[in-house]
Parts: structure tokens; C-alpha cells; sequence
């Protein structure tokens, strides 16, 4: 009787140290949070430059609602395209896409060129989707929020 002690012992022993290594422990420094909080500043005030298409540019009594209907129509068309609306006195201003380089700004340019015969480039801050694991979602949250965010349509 003795021995299925030991056994039964021996048994939930090398259970739990299986158990106990499948979960690992990560010790980091302390320095890495302040290390990622200064990463994620700089990265706030060095936005990266690309390019964006912009389509509409009116000042008046009523520019505000024509810039509303404007980004709405738009986002009809092209719902996977970002579209930032600005009021940049006295001009409301709608501004689509977020283009790395002219080459791609230009490419979508003439795709809406036949919409939006008035449109052109202009260099702007653009947002750039880092691709990140689910471990890296606040990450990626934070380095977010240093950029224009889209309005919702």
C-alpha cells in the first residue's frame, strides 16, 4: 500500500513540473518599457512622410457639409482607402490614401482621375500599418495614436 503512495506522489510530481514547463517565465529589464515609451515618442514626432491624394478643397458657408458628403461618397467607392478630413482655415480639406512613395500616389490618382478631375498629390504624414503578432497589439496601439486616425465614415 505503501508503494502506490510513492507512485500516485511520483505521478502528480511530474505532473505538475510538465505543467509548470510548458508555461515559461519571461523576466525583462525594466529599462524595455522605458526603452518602447521612448521609442513610440519619437516615433509621434518623426511621422513618417509618404504622399496622399487630395480631392476636395472648399472655403464658404457651406464647405462643411459639401466636404461631409464628398468623404462620404468617396468612401462608397473606395471604403478600403483611408480618408482624412481637415479644416485648415478657412478650407475644409479631404485627403485619400496613405502612399509610401509618388509612384503609388500617382497610380491611384489616375484610377479616380475620371471622379475627381481636380485631384493631385501632396506630401502629407502618413500612417503605416506595422504588422505585429497579438503579443505586439498594445504596441501597435500606441504607435497608432501618434498619427492622423481616419474619420469614420
Amino acid at each position: 500500500m505503501q508503494w502506490y503512495k510513492l507512485l500516485a506522489l511520483a505521478v502528480l510530481t511530474a505532473v505538475f513540473q510538465i505543467t509548470a514547463a510548458q508555461v515559461p517565465v519571461i523576466i525583462e529589464d525594466p529599462k524595455v518599457e522605458e526603452l518602447i515609451a521612448k521609442h513610440i515618442e519619437f516615433n509621434k514626432a518623426n511621422a513618417p512622410k509618404g504622399f496622399r491624394v487630395a480631392i476636395f478643397s472648399e472655403a464658404g458657408n457651406n464647405s462643411k457639409s459639401l466636404a461631409i458628403n464628398e468623404r462620404n461618397a468617396f468612401a462608397e467607392i473606395y471604403s478600403d482607402i483611408g480618408i482624412y478630413m481637415i479644416f485648415d482655415e478657412p478650407y475644409f480639406k479631404i485627403k485619400v490614401g496613405n502612399f509610401k512613395t509618388r509612384l503609388e500616389a500617382r497610380k491611384f490618382l489616375e484610377k479616380i482621375k475620371n471622379l475627381y478631375p481636380n485631384a493631385y498629390i501632396v506630401k502629407d504624414d502618413i500612417e503605416i500599418k506595422v504588422m505585429l503578432n497579438s503579443i505586439g497589439s498594445e504596441i501597435q496601439e500606441d504607435y497608432n495614436k501618434g498619427f492622423q486616425t481616419p474619420i469614420e465614415h
